[in-house]
């Protein structure tokens, strides 16, 4: 299972581990999440999300960074981040299985974070 989520988010930071935490203890699934892998280059994600069986898409919003708390929210959503898109666009071009999650408290938010999706990926909010 591979975990996308945008690091620039700190309650995207806290779900991606929980579900690590999860998978790994729960179920016993091998989980490549960027922050427990020694190489976090883009050819190792490329590889992660390709040899996976699954790609979990941690969706978020607007959210201020922890490391850069002037920067504007907007540029750290999930569908903001250049590398969050390029994992979801390899996953769908592996055809992996593709499962959207969002936090509890963006239940009521769902159709204002797909509207940020770029136009190829919106059928996500769909699954």
């Amino acid at each position: 299972v591979f975990i996308g989520h945008s690091r620039r988010c700190a309650p995207a930071m806290v779900l991606a581990e929980a579900l690590y935490g999860y998978l790994t203890s729960e179920l016993g699934l091998r989980v490549w999440l960027d922050v427990k892998m020694d190489d976090k280059s883009v050819v190792a994600m490329e590889h992660g999300v390709r040899r996976s069986r699954a790609f979990i898409a941690i969706i978020t919003g607007p959210c201020i960074n922890p490391d850069r708390p002037d920067d504007d929210p907007t540029v750290n959503a999930y569908f903001s981040r250049e590398y969050c898109l390029k994992e979801l666009r390899w996953a769908i071009d592996a055809g992996k299985a593709i499962q959207p999650v969002i936090r509890a408290e963006d239940r009521t938010n769902i159709g204002t974070l797909m509207a940020d999706a770029p136009e190829d990926l919106g059928f996500i909010g769909g699954i």
